[in-house]
């Protein structure tokens, strides 16, 4: 009986371990700050990255970052090196608007926006421009 209590004791503590092993990685991998440096001089999109398929441009914004654990990280290169991924910034936005022209999305946070154009009726609408907080959903695409 000792013998047993004590296998179920190891059990739990190799248990317990393993899930705070596997639940620290996921709680560092998250925390992050973004950085940005915003402008009101909005004189076009530039390229910055490729993303999913899609070009990524910047407007409107001197400097976009991602800093995690005390380092700092262009946001193309926070990407291309896996200290964060494009998809779980979308995924933390403050607000999220959808719509109806195809699919494209507006992404709202306290410093920035980032639009993902999908748009049906205009092939050449298919991009995601990364701007200050005042950009909208028809500065980019008529």
């Amino acid at each position: 009986m000792k013998k047993s209590l004590v296998c179920k004791i190891m059990v739990i503590i190799i248990v317990l371990v393993v899930v705070g092993v596997i639940g620290f990685y996921f709680f560092d991998r998250s925390l992050y700050e973004i950085l940005v440096e915003s402008n009101n001089n909005c004189d076009g999109k530039e390229y910055s990255f490729n993303y999913d398929g899609k070009d990524v441009y910047i407007d409107c914004i001197n400097d976009i970052s991602i800093k995690k654990n005390g380092k700092v990280y262009k946001l193309d290169d926070a990407i291309k090196e896996n200290v964060v991924d494009f998809e779980e910034i979308l995924n933390n936005a403050d607000k999220k608007t959808e719509y109806w022209d195809g699919g494209s999305v507006l992404y709202q946070y306290k410093d920035f926006t980032i639009i993902d154009y999908q748009r049906l009726y205009d092939k050449d609408c298919n991009f995601i421009v990364i701007g200050n907080k005042d950009i909208t959903i028809d500065d980019y695409c008529d």
